[in-house]
């Protein structure tokens, strides 16, 4: 089993290079994306590139989310660009957008369920939830994935 620890890869917050880094950890077998950074990622649905750093810091992600620019609020708005948490983003990309999810516990505590004007929100899920195999054609192998968080 290989644990991804988010909050040790955010460094500077720039998701392609967590990405990159994320990616040299998968070939180890089963992973899990520890997910307990208080980070806001954001990302485009089809590209899966991300136009900023991630969000860091403390507090509700509404509230982070007023960090964005007006172009940025506009394609979230329209479902072009997805916000969640860096595991969130991991999984969606591992995934190849199969998986869009953040755990329970961290979902309440960042509040990302009160994202009602966000079409392209998570689906919380509880936390240790099998949620199938990387996809080959992204990830270069195919291994069951796991999201936790706290």
């Amino acid at each position: 089993m290989t644990d991804i620890d988010v909050p040790g890869l955010l460094g500077d917050g720039r998701l392609d290079r967590i990405w990159r880094a994320a990616l040299e950890l998968l070939n180890a077998g089963p992973i899990t994306v520890h997910d307990t950074a208080d980070a806001l990622a954001l990302w485009d649905v089809e590209t899966f590139g991300a136009p900023r750093a991630a969000l860091l810091g403390v507090g509700p992600a509404g509230e982070r989310l007023g960090e964005l620019t007006e172009h940025e609020r506009a394609l979230v708005a329209g479902g072009r660009y997805a916000v969640g948490t860096v595991g969130s983003y991991l999984v969606a990309r591992m995934t190849r957008g199969v998986w869009h999810v953040v755990d329970a516990a961290t979902a309440e505590r960042l509040r990302i369920t009160a994202l009602t004007d966000v079409p392209e929100s998570p689906l919380v899920v509880s936390s240790d939830r099998d949620l199938g195999p990387t996809d080959p054609a992204v990830c270069g192998v195919a291994v069951p994935i796991r999201l936790c968080g706290g």
